[in-house]
C-alpha cells in the first residue's frame, strides 16, 4: 500500500537526452559556441578579479597605493571587452573553421587542434598587419600580431576543449532539469 504523501510514478523518463531533442544541428553547434565563449569570458573576468586581489594583498604588504577605486572596475570591464571580443574575433571564427576543415577532409578530432591554432594565428597575424599598417610599421603590427597570438594560445585551448566538452555540460542540464520537473510533478500531485 502506497503512503498518501509518496510522488506519482512518472510517466515520461527522468532525463531527455539531446539525440532526442531533434534540435538541428545548427542550434546544437550555436549553444555549444555560447557555453565555451562564456567560458572563455567568465574565466578572464575571474582571473582578472583573483589578480586584483593578489595586487590588493601586495599593496598591503608592501604599504602601497593599489590604484584607486575605480581599478576593480576598469579592469572588470576591460576583461569582459577584451574577451568577448577576442572570442567573437578570433576563437569563435578559428575553431569554426577548424571544425568545417575537419569535417570536409574527413580528419579525425585531433586535427582541430593545430588547425584551429593556425587559423587564429592567421587572423591575429592579419589583423596585426592592418593596424600596423594603419597606425605604425608594418613589422611592428607583426610582432604586435605575435604577441597576441602567443596570449590566445591559452583562451584558444580553454574554448576548444570548452566546445568538445560542451556536450557533457549539455547532458547535465538536461539531467539537472529533469530532476527538477520531476520533483516539481511529484509535489503538485501529492498536493
Amino acid at each position: 500500500m502506497q503512503a498518501e504523501n509518496a510522488p506519482a510514478p512518472l510517466s515520461e523518463p527522468l532525463v531527455t537526452r539531446t539525440e532526442d531533442m531533434h534540435a538541428p544541428h545548427g542550434i546544437q553547434s550555436a549553444l555549444r559556441h555560447a557555453i565555451a565563449a562564456g567560458v572563455v569570458v567568465f574565466g578572464t573576468v575571474g582571473l582578472t578579479v583573483l589578480g586584483y586581489f593578489g595586487m590588493l594583498v601586495w599593496a598591503v604588504l608592501t604599504d602601497t597605493a593599489i590604484g584607486g577605486v575605480l581599478a576593480l572596475p576598469f579592469l572588470l570591464l576591460l576583461a569582459l571587452v577584451g574577451a568577448s571580443v577576442g572570442v567573437a574575433v578570433v576563437l569563435l571564427p578559428a575553431t569554426l573553421g577548424a571544425h568545417l576543415v575537419r569535417q570536409r577532409f574527413r580528419l579525425p578530432l585531433i586535427a582541430e587542434i593545430p588547425l584551429s591554432t593556425a587559423l587564429a594565428f592567421l587572423i591575429v597575424m592579419t589583423i596585426g598587419y592592418v593596424a600596423g599598417r594603419l597606425w605604425a610599421t608594418p613589422v611592428e603590427g607583426f610582432r604586435l600580431g605575435f604577441l597576441a597570438s602567443l596570449g590566445l594560445l591559452v583562451p584558444l585551448g580553454l574554448y576548444w576543449w570548452s566546445l568538445q566538452a560542451a556536450h557533457a555540460v549539455q547532458e547535465g542540464l538536461l539531467r539537472v532539469a529533469g530532476w527538477i520537473r520531476s520533483r516539481w510533478r511529484g509535489r503538485r500531485s501529492a498536493g
